[in-house]
């Protein structure tokens, strides 16, 4: 069990003061540090490694790219696998930053077979040679997903000898189920409403009865984990469905046509 960031106001993310470097500091070393990493020893955290580019030349003098990986972890002082940090609001599941990160793990010196990228928001983990992740969550999720994420990435997952990782939680017996459904505890009051959030929106149609997506999406995470189906009987403009997806569980919309 993660608990290092259970105090940790995941609200701070929307503060333009929290940028990468944050990111850094509050999100990743923690979970570096858990998965069993330290800064000496032979499961070490390598930070901004520069190393040449192994394709890119430019100019008639042959001038050396030079790439900088934010983070390089090394088991049994060996690397395996990257890690690059973003800040909350860019992109990690595609798009530039991904290839970036796949370009550092495809290193000569390096040749990860994994490498992940976390915003603070989520974390996302990739196989260097499938297009798929390999796993994502929302970093506020991190226990739901941490027996995978330690068993992917932790160096005693690069053991030799080690079996494929293959995912506990799928098969969790009902009295995990009935422990965590026994643990749940009413939300506190919401006290921050996003509703002009960017890139944020209150669902698929007009509707009477729009709701904040933030308040929603705290209650989904609060009463149901990843995996769970999330039924909204009254679903009015499909916000409930939505954040229910966003956060990798199934969702099921229900609601009489309406008619102006």
């Amino acid at each position: 069990m993660f608990t290092a960031l259970d105090n940790f106001d995941f609200n701070l993310l929307s503060d333009t003061d929290f940028k990468e470097d944050s990111v850094r500091e509050v999100i990743i070393h923690p979970i570096l540090r858990e998965l069993g990493y330290s800064e000496s020893g032979l499961n070490r955290i390598v930070r901004s490694r520069s190393l040449s580019h192994p394709f890119v030349k430019t100019g008639s003098g042959e001038r050396e790219i030079r790439i900088v990986p934010d983070y390089l972890l090394l088991s049994a002082n060996k690397p395996a696998w990257i890690l690059d940090a973003k800040s909350p609001g860019q992109t990690i599941t595609s798009g530039g930053n991904v290839e970036q990160t796949y370009f550092y793990a495809m290193h000569p010196e390096i040749r990860s077979h994994y490498f992940a990228l976390c915003n603070g928001r989520e974390f996302a983990v990739f196989e260097r040679d499938r297009s798929d992740m390999a796993l994502y969550f929302h970093v506020s999720e991190i226990n739901h997903y941490w027996n995978r994420l330690y068993e992917l990435l932790s160096p005693k997952g690069f053991e030799p000898g080690t079996m494929s990782p293959q995912s506990h939680l799928e098969n969790e017996s009902c009295e995990r189920d009935h422990a965590f459904y026994a643990r749940v505890k009413p939300l506190p009051q919401i006290t921050e409403l996003l509703r002009q959030s960017k890139k944020r929106h209150y669902g698929v149609h007009p509707y009477f009865t729009r709701q904040v997506w933030n308040v929603v999406q705290e209650y989904v995470k609060n009463f149901s984990r990843p995996n769970d189906i999330v039924l909204d009987p009254f679903g009015g403009t499909g916000v409930t469905a939505i954040e229910a997806i966003v956060l990798k569980r199934r969702a099921i919309h229900i609601d009489t046509l309406y008619v102006k």
